[in-house]
């Protein structure tokens, strides 16, 4: 073997080495420019799906008594006490002008209290449990279920919480909460 031999293997070993590193960031970069998942917590409120970001809510609760506040306009269902603090409680159905979640009067559904300054709890019929949600392909937004607090639909993934992929409103909650927040006194609020 002359000297020429190992370097011949050695420039060819480095060019194979090369190209496997480029094919490998080059992959890397596909993935990191499709568009994430987002975590959220997916709600039914009638016979929709609405998702909240996770970093909005605070707690899950079962419902339970709510006091009604009087002269309070819907969406407001009234009030609970949480730990010696009075909270409002928002039907997520009426607020979001598809009618009050079934069994809103009931002690039934569950109540996510949201995080901020102000002691806020949406009612829904059921939080379903967090699932990972895909934008749509090709940023199709179906136009007919456009409404406001809604920025968007994605897809949720099946999972444990939904059994095939399912189509859910992404909630802003800042939106959904402007109208109530600017045009009544929010008890606990």
């Amino acid at each position: 073997m002359t000297e020429a031999d190992p370097a011949g293997r050695a420039a060819g070993r480095a060019r194979r080495l090369i190209g496997e590193r480029t094919a490998a960031l080059a992959a890397r970069s596909d993935t990191a420019s499709a568009a994430p998942d987002w975590l959220v917590l997916a709600c039914a409120v009638g016979r929709e799906i609405h998702a909240i970001p996770l970093e909005a809510v605070a707690e899950v609760l079962p419902t339970r008594r709510i006091v009604p506040v009087p002269g309070a306009a819907s969406p407001i269902l009234g009030a609970i006490g949480l730990r010696g603090r009075l909270c409002s409680v928002i039907d997520l159905g009426a607020a979001l002008g598809i009618g009050a979640a079934a069994g809103a009067e009931a002690d039934a559904g569950h109540l996510l209290l949201l995080r901020g300054a102000q002691r806020i709890a949406l009612r829904v019929d059921r939080a379903i449990g967090v699932v990972a949600a895909a934008p749509l392909p090709d940023g199709r937004e179906p136009s007919e279920m456009a409404r406001r607090g809604v920025s968007g639909y994605a897809l949720a993934r099946a999972g444990v919480a939904t059994a095939e992929a399912t189509l859910v409103g992404l909630l802003d909650v800042d939106a959904l909460l402007a109208p109530v927040l600017k045009n009544t006194s929010v008890p606990g609020a």
